[in-house]
């Protein structure tokens, strides 16, 4: 919705104002203020207050692990940089990818940009935590075995408040069935909400 009162002058109050109309120069700029902080922050009044925005973390697939020592590693021919993880021909490959969140925030989502190029191959990727127990609780999963293309696969509305003492990763399970077949993994968006107090602006 539009401001009360458009623009951001800074000739207001003016020095020929009478002083008696002090309290309501304060007030609108009170009024200005409270209006544009609305559209970043979901409660003023809490302590510390919360971004209504999801703050965006990208993982490349390198920061992750593999379940065993029994992978691929597909390569840009032209620079001879890694550029995404792959199985192939027949074979599974599981993956774990630590996830690094501040304890409450509000984890939203997290999007795995995957490839296959048959629909002989799946793909599974699932958000998990961890306790001391340990005890290991999924939050959400998604599959493919869609068209060959690249994917974005989303486990989405999670809402969940991130937990002290628990470890949060997400694992990506390859699989080729078919002789020929390849399935990739190149990294994961992870959305959250942000407290300024705790991480700062």
């Amino acid at each position: 919705m539009p401001y009360t009162n458009s623009g951001w002058p800074t000739n207001i109050p003016a020095g020929t104002d009478a002083l008696n109309t002090a309290d309501d120069q304060l007030r609108r700029m009170r009024l200005d203020l409270l209006e544009r902080l609305n559209d970043i922050i979901s409660d003023i009044t809490v302590d510390p207050v919360i971004s209504n925005t999801g703050i965006v973390r990208t993982y490349h697939w390198s920061a992750g692990v593999p379940a065993d020592e029994t992978f691929a590693l597909l390569y840009n021919r032209g620079s001879g940089a890694v550029v995404t993880l792959e199985s192939k021909d027949t074979s599974n490959l599981l993956w774990y990818m630590p996830i690094s969140l501040s304890v409450g925030v509000t984890l939203q989502s997290v999007i795995f940009r995957v490839y296959q190029d048959s629909g002989l191959a799946s793909i599974t990727c699932a958000v998990h935590h961890v306790n001391d127990t340990p005890g290991r609780t999924q939050l959400g999963t998604v599959s493919s075995s869609g068209t060959p293309s690249w994917h974005d696969l989303t486990v989405g509305s999670l809402a969940h408040t991130v937990l002290a003492g628990n470890s949060y990763f997400a694992s990506i399970s390859l699989t080729s069935n078919a002789a020929g077949t390849e399935v990739r993994f190149a990294h994961m968006d992870v959305t959250h909400d942000r407290s300024f107090a705790l991480q700062g602006l």
